[in-house]
């Protein structure tokens, strides 16, 4: 499956998960969930530790990044 990454924004142009990322204290946790993100939209395939299906979703992922003991899960859709 070919994966192409968008950034939501409402019809207000407000962007939740910009926020939250932004919102986070931790500089290297959201430094590393960026790069996560950029590295995944860069590849065709990912590490089977790096995604997996949101149970009960048919087209719901999880992703799954950690950073300072930290494990964050981002859901993203198809």
């Amino acid at each position: 499956m070919a994966w192409s990454f968008f950034n939501y924004a409402e019809l207000t142009g407000r962007n939740k998960i910009r926020e939250w990322l932004d919102g986070l204290a931790d500089d290297t946790a959201r430094a590393a969930i960026d790069f996560r993100l950029l590295t995944m939209a860069a590849m065709p395939n990912w590490p089977e530790g790096w995604v997996s299906k949101y149970r009960g979703y048919l087209e719901l992922y999880e992703f799954r990044i950690a950073a300072n003991r930290v494990k964050y899960r981002p859901l993203a859709g198809c």
